[in-house]
């Protein structure tokens, strides 16, 4: 099985890779399941419509 991997850059953005629903579960405050995919990326703008998940708002910026 792949490692999961985090980069982690400068301007905040976090890509995560290696997920899978067996092996890393993403979940909102109220303990919701947000669906992901392999690779993706966590919003560090903060103008994703998709939070927390990076949707590419950050080009508009």
């Amino acid at each position: 099985m792949e490692k999961i991997r985090l980069e982690v850059y400068n301007n905040g953005k976090i890509r995560c890779f290696g997920t899978t629903p067996e092996n890393f579960e993403l979940i909102d405050q109220e303990g919701k399941a947000i669906p992901h995919g392999n690779p993706f990326t966590l919003c560090g703008c903060g103008k994703s419509q998709k939070k927390p998940i990076c949707d590419g708002s950050h080009k508009e910026v």
